[in-house]
């Protein structure tokens, strides 16, 4: 960044420069490299989630290039079928990175994937850090906190965990 302001002119082209990346990954994953897609289509999700909130028009501009990396992610798991607690780690990791709500509830998008094994992996993730979060009362941010408590909530209504459900519940009532 050369420290201009941001323009919608600079986010068109960003966007076209990004199609045309996930453009040679769908060729690439139609030709059956899951493998080289992958990795690829992670870091593409990573990046754009970082640098989306930067954007001059960030929901109207770029609402196709995360959702067309998400599908790119998906269907190479699909194919590849990832180590479950390894995806649930990254996933996990992702989702709490994330700043805003482009990428909320990927946990749905992915439990097919992640089974019952990613989904106790994820779920025990997001409750340690709920809980750690939890202990350090007025030091972490309110959107943090409440973008935790989703993720908690998400993994306890998956796992079917109906006493974690109700301590989040109450947990967000008292904070509120």
């Amino acid at each position: 960044r050369s420290g201009e302001p941001w323009s919608h002119g600079q986010d068109k082209n960003r966007l076209k420069r990004l199609e045309a990346v996930l453009g040679t990954l769908e060729e690439i994953l139609a030709s059956g490299d899951a493998a080289t897609v992958l990795p690829l289509a992670a870091i593409g999700l990573e990046r754009t989630a970082r640098e989306v909130r930067y954007w001059y028009y960030p929901g109207q501009v770029t609402t196709g290039a995360p959702e067309r990396f998400l599908a790119l992610h998906g269907r190479a798991c699909a194919t590849l079928k990832p180590d479950p607690a390894a995806l649930a780690r990254w996933l996990f990791e992702f989702e709490t990175d994330c700043v805003g709500q482009l990428f909320e509830g990927m946990l749905f998008r992915y439990a097919s994937l992640l089974g019952e094994e990613g989904l106790a992996v994820y779920r025990n993730l997001a409750v340690a850090a709920w809980r750690e979060m939890k202990e350090r009362k007025g030091r972490v941010p309110s959107a943090n906190r409440a973008r935790l408590a989703a993720i908690v909530g998400r993994a306890a209504l998956l796992t079917v965990d109906a006493q974690l459900m109700a301590e989040v519940n109450l947990d967000q009532l008292g904070s509120g």
